[in-house]
């Protein structure tokens, strides 16, 4: 009789944990679609000129998806101390979203706005790169999440360090290549394709370099070199692509279909190495 009591308050006790887990889901899962009303009025304001609602639709189901695989990291890897705390869980997941917006509007500072090339302009180049740079930002602040550490401030450091890579990498090769201009002035849709395949595979390793327990500053800084540099040597050769692209762009049309065959292989290539990454 005392066997079957006990059997029938585990019971009871697991179904209320089922319960609040789906009530702490569907909480999170309203409070995504909050932030992306927030983000809706930033980047894409009433007054825009000739609003597109598909281009808007498309923004905000990626924005909503990238939510999602942040909250699913924060359920799945994040520190224990976070996992068993729905508030915890709430307050790193707004911040990630905050930071992913954060990236976004730094980026217009770097030549590619979402408010002004894709709301207004209706720019598909500029679409493709603001796309994969949303996911690269993702990446960053997932793989900040992961791992078990002392509290926020190892989560921000890994997100200032793995954002601020991605960052003065896209800088540099916008400087050094002129892919920006390519891609906001000429509205070169294949120099946006292959732009999207190349952030989106900086970013998934940059956010693995990042990703796992805590230790130091000085153990995470040598870990980023010690796996990030191969993105630095990537991301000079493909300046140095684009840089020939540009020079005889006026001569020979980039093919859509060679372009994405380019992007696909470094996107694909950033996540098997960042696999790599997490295993070591």
């Amino acid at each position: 009789m005392h066997v079957h009591v006990e059997e029938q308050r585990e019971l009871n006790g697991d179904s209320k944990q089922k319960q609040m887990s789906i009530v702490s889901t569907g909480f999170h899962l309203c409070l995504i679609l909050i932030a992306l009303v927030v983000w809706k009025f930033i980047f894409f304001p009433a007054n825009s000129l000739l609003p597109s609602y598909k281009c808007l639709a498309m923004c905000l189901a990626l924005m909503f998806t990238c939510g999602c695989a942040v909250y699913l990291v924060l359920v799945k890897w994040s520190a224990p101390s976070v996992r068993e705390d729905a508030s915890e869980i709430t307050f790193y997941l707004i911040f990630s979203i905050i930071w992913i917006a954060f990236t976004q509007g730094l980026f217009a500072f770097l030549g590619v706005s979402i408010r002004d090339d894709v709301a207004e302009r209706r720019n598909v180049a500029a679409g493709f790169t603001v796309a994969s740079l949303t996911i690269a930002a993702t990446c960053c602040a997932a793989g900040s999440n992961i791992g078990d550490g002392p509290g926020f401030e190892a989560v921000l450091f890994c997100a200032v360090l793995s954002t601020a890579g991605l960052l003065v990498l896209w800088a540099v090769v916008a400087q050094f290549s002129g892919i920006a201009d390519a891609i906001t002035i000429d509205r070169n849709v294949a120099a946006g394709i292959r732009t999207a395949g190349w952030l989106a595979g900086t970013g998934v390793v940059l956010g693995a370099c990042v990703a796992g327990d805590w230790i130091s500053y000085k153990t995470t800084l040598r870990d980023f070199a010690r796996f990030g540099w191969p993105v630095a040597i990537i991301a000079l050769l493909f300046a140095m692509m684009e840089r020939a692209i540009g020079l005889r762009a006026k001569s020979v049309a980039s093919k859509l279909a060679t372009s994405l065959a380019a992007a696909v292989s470094m996107a694909v290539a950033g996540a098997i190495y960042a696999l790599w990454v997490g295993r070591h």
